[in-house]
């Protein structure tokens, strides 16, 4: 195992304690301009997130809303919350965004599948790199800010629904993740720079309870962090089961 996912994993927590987690519950809200670009604005303001450790799976249950989703990689769906019927599905959403780009507009079920897949490795990240099926590359020193960060390059599997395949992520001196950039690929393969603020210790785990998602320019350097803001997750409530 790289030395420096070594690092990483013990200042996250042990193994034998993520081990033990099934299911991630969230009270988070979710906003920034790309959710008025893609036709949707407010619509994840104010959710609860369950994401499953074992199995590719989320359920989005917004607390304003009348419908609660559920997504697999491979099937997304929206139920009444009343009485638990479904109201539409989506088969191979992956597929459904075929020739779209940044200024593309999105179906419901398309938004959901983006924010499930999303959500499903923003927390389980880094404990998934574990696997023998990532490949882990660790890159050169990158500075920002005037601050030295360590960096890996994760190229995903096959079977996990990510953003693209290769992916880059950014170790403070503390061995926590301060940024992550990749291209999403269902966006046009835009260039985006994540940044991960506000860690807190839950259940002898480390959870970064706010993030910033930018546009990354070309020479990849966003110090200035430019507007707009695509993308903001604040997490207000975290519960491991």
């Amino acid at each position: 195992m790289n030395d420096l996912l070594k690092n990483i994993i013990k200042t996250y927590g042990e193994m034998e304690l993520w081990s033990a987690v099934d299911r991630i519950t969230v009270v988070a809200n979710i906003d920034g301009i790309n959710w008025q670009k893609k036709g949707h604005p407010g619509l994840f303001n104010n959710t609860q997130i369950e994401i499953y450790t074992k199995a590719q799976f989320v359920r989005y249950i917004p607390i304003d809303k009348n419908w609660y989703s559920t997504y697999e990689p491979n099937l997304v769906r929206i139920f009444n919350r009343e009485n638990n019927t479904l109201i539409e599905e989506l088969y191979d959403p992956r597929q459904s965004f075929t020739g779209f780009d940044r200024d593309s507009k999105w179906t419901l079920l398309q938004a959901v599948y983006f924010a499930s897949y999303a959500m499903w490795n923003y927390f389980n990240i880094p404990f998934i790199f574990m696997s023998k099926d990532y490949n882990i590359k660790e890159l050169d020193i990158w500075s920002e800010e005037g601050i030295h960060l360590r960096s890996i390059q994760v190229t995903f599997p096959d079977y996990i629904t990510t953003h693209n395949k290769q992916q880059i992520f950014y170790i403070n001196e503390n061995g926590l993740i301060v940024r992550h950039d990749y291209n999403a690929e269902i966006m046009g393969k835009g260039g985006a720079a994540h940044y991960l603020n506000d860690y807190t210790e839950i259940d002898g785990l480390m959870f970064p309870m706010k993030r910033r998602v930018f546009k990354r320019l070309d020479d990849n350097n966003t110090s200035l962090k430019p507007e707009p803001l695509l993308i903001s997750i604040d997490i207000n409530n975290l519960m491991l089961k």
